[in-house]
């Protein structure tokens, strides 16, 4: 056993690099690249500012002076990044001074899906459709940006990523600063708009580059305005302080992010001058997600935080966020309006940039680029069109949707009423235990979650899960409904998802059903014993990676589902997918036995199930079900429970109400006679006598 582990570690270790660095290479941000990004520009000036831009240079038409005609920067540049399956996708993003993309390139991803499909996302149709799009535009997978199949966590996150990225930008370069937002204002604005225009101070901490908490700290004239911000959530709030509320000022605070529900009052404080203010737990008061007033649905949590007195809001003071884990920011309150430009992008600290800067040669190289330029001398720019006060740029449409409306918004329905219509049909086929039904079940799941529309579940998704969080699976709602089935129905009735929705397990055994009896062959007990445990050696080698936080993923090695659905163009790893299927053809279902580290997660997960398959006092003499069990998870009257995938094949053999064996008795007697005349040995493993010859299957 440890010599079959130990040259499954060796053969995947000596694989890794080949496979990495051809589907996940970075490009590099050169003059080259940045033409064409943004085309027809003269000459792009050095990488600078906050957020850092390349600004872009073009002859003025009527007087031949060269001006500024836009910005080029990279969506790891304005943090917080979107994360796509696997880790946020770094692309570089044209941006006119209309608020038009004029292109779109990734940079660089590493996202498994490459591993069995390729460069899925540069394949030159995905990204040219990003060109002409408007700000205002919601960049909604299905609806105005074209999915790719299999990967719409991956395309909806890198659509996010250019839409918000580039209303940042626009938010800092594109507006100005203006006189104070006045009430009429505040009641005729909606939120996105009045952050764009800069009310409030705005904290963001990251982890690694994705979003874990971030805040708005709006300070509150009356409660006129707090009920017109926060609606309903500003009186429940306000009920829980509201003792204290008189004597100190009140601020609207909303929270947002991975950790947002994490928020206490402690980890906040105020800085001014040498002083230090701290907050404590009756400090804040949060009422939950706000359902009505202008921040409907822009928040995770919203509420009050009752502030001192003494702190002078139309002086300078600074925020500070420590929130656990070493995670923190500081932001500076600028007098009772802060600008556009620090609200909605906060300048990076030091110890953000470091880590960039650090990493640059190892994803896509962005030093600073400038072309010889050539023409009259350059003007300094004019003071930008206040785009965003003029409403040219519509930030009404959500930047910061819930996780919900998100869901909801880039749901295919036809394909939610599809998944759910095939749950029902396996739902159906097990607690019917009808043969043909089951046959229709796995036809249906090898057609809809196979070949057709590749949404099978793999180990990769328990791997993203904990790289990236449990929320990638919010992101499409049709995986979702998938997985919620698979953890209810493992954990009470055990790995129905095996043997009824998984499509690789279903193609097995219409390959059982097909390829004649004469070419099978069974794994004596011990061998069988043994090679069961080689699964669980492949899920801890698929997940330590992971576990460790490391961006390596081996997984298509050891699952052939995306080769053989997706049409991988891997030689190696059609080897590998053609070696198992004819492993599968020979042992019914070897794959699944041995080999499959989703099905060895299910089986450690079924342990706790509490409904299982009874046996009556008949089964420690009739063999029927031990020959006909596809998995060899019978020997007698046991049942290896973790092995077993509920195929009903000993079920309908069985009638609970009679408690007794309704096999043939013919059948049973002829096994019988069977097995008397054979020699006997004992399996080394569980030391129960074992008919010589007598395979697992």
């Amino acid at each position: 056993m440890r010599r079959v582990l130990g040259v499954i570690v060796v053969l995947v270790l000596g694989l890794l690099r080949p496979t990495g660095a051809s589907s996940q290479r970075a490009l590099e941000v050169n003059d080259e690249l940045l033409h064409e990004i943004f085309p027809g520009v003269q000459r792009f000036g050095p990488k600078q500012g906050s957020p850092p831009v390349f600004r872009a240079f073009a002859a003025d038409p009527a007087t031949g002076r060269e001006v500024l005609v836009g910005f080029v920067f990279t969506t790891r540049d304005v943090p917080p990044e979107e994360n796509g399956y696997n880790a946020p996708i770094e692309m570089i993003v044209g941006l006119d001074l209309e608020g038009r993309i004029t292109g779109v390139r990734v940079l660089y991803y590493s996202e498994s899906l490459t591993r069995t499909r390729g460069d899925f996302l540069r394949n030159g149709r995905w990204e040219p459709q990003f060109a002409g799009k408007h700000l205002a535009d919601p960049f909604r997978v299905r609806r105005d940006v074209d999915n790719i199949s299999g990967a719409t966590i991956s395309v909806a996150a890198a659509s996010r990523g250019i839409r918000n990225a580039a209303r940042r930008v626009a938010a800092a370069y594109l507006g100005q600063d203006g006189d104070p937002i006045t009430s009429e204002e505040i009641e005729e604005l909606s939120w996105p708009e009045l952050a764009a225009r800069g009310l409030g101070d705005h904290l963001v901490v990251t982890d690694d580059g994705s979003l874990q908490i971030e805040l708005y700290l709006v300070p509150l004239a009356d409660e006129a305005m707090g009920r017109i911000l926060m609606g309903d959530a500003y009186d429940r709030a306000l009920e829980r302080v509201a003792e204290r509320a008189a004597e100190r000022q009140q601020w609207m605070i909303g929270v947002d992010g991975a950790v947002a529900a994490l928020m206490y009052a402690s980890a906040l404080s105020i800085l001014r001058g040498s002083d230090t203010l701290s907050f404590v737990a009756n400090d804040l008061a949060l009422a939950g997600e706000p359902r009505s007033g202008k921040v409907e649905n822009h928040f995770r949590n919203v509420g009050l935080l009752l502030v001192d007195p003494s702190i002078d809001i139309e002086q300078a003071f600074t925020w500070r966020l420590e929130f656990g884990g070493g995670l923190q920011s500081s932001v500076e309150h600028r007098g009772a309006r802060r600008t556009a430009v620090v609200a909605a992008v906060p300048a990076p600290s030091e110890t953000q940039a470091a880590p960039a800067e650090a990493d640059s040669a190892a994803r896509a190289p962005d030093a600073p680029v400038m072309a010889a330029q050539d023409g009259p001398a350059t003007a300094e720019p004019e003071p930008l069109a206040p785009l965003i006060d003029d409403g040219l740029i519509d930030f009404a449409a959500e930047t910061d949707e819930t996780v919900l409306e998100r869901t909801l918004a880039t749901t295919s329905w036809p394909r939610v009423v599809v998944m759910a219509a095939l749950l029902a049909l396996a739902s159906a086929a097990f607690f019917s235990k009808l043969t043909w039904l089951r046959w229709v079940a796995l036809a249906a799941t090898l057609v809809v979650l196979g070949f057709a529309g590749g949404s099978f579940l793999s180990v990769s998704h328990i791997t993203s899960g904990i790289k990236v969080g449990a929320g990638v699976y919010l992101e499409d709602l049709s995986l979702l409904l998938l997985v919620a089935f698979t953890v209810v129905t493992t954990l009470l009735w055990g790995r129905v998802f095996c043997g009824y929705l998984c499509p690789f397990g279903a193609l097995q055994d219409f390959m059982e059903h097909v390829i004649p009896k004469r070419i099978r062959r069974k794994l004596k007990q011990p061998a069988h014993e043994s090679g069961l445990w080689v699964k669980y050696g492949a899920l801890g080698i698929v997940l330590a990676p992971a576990i460790a936080g490391s961006d390596i993923s081996i997984f298509q090695y050891f699952e052939p589902f995306g080769t053989v659905f997706f049409l991988s163009p891997s030689v190696l790893l059609w080897t590998i997918a053609g070696s198992i299927l004819v492993a599968s053809a020979i042992i019914p279902r070897f794959y699944c036995r041995y080999l499959c580290p989703l099905g060895a997660f299910l089986a450690l997960a079924s342990l706790l199930s509490p409904f299982r398959i009874k046996r009556v006092q008949h089964c420690t003499l009739c063999t029927v079900c031990e020959h006909s069990c596809p998995t060899g998870a019978i020997l007698r009257e046991e049942i290896d429970f973790k092995e077993c995938v509920r195929c009903n094949v000993c079920e309908v053999k069985l009638v609970d109400r009679a408690g007794v064996c309704r096999h043939d008795l013919e059948e049973v007697s002829r096994l019988i006679q069977i097995r008397r005349g054979q020699d006997y040995l004992h399996s080394p493993a569980s030391g129960r006598p074992v008919p010589r010859g007598h395979g697992a299957g």
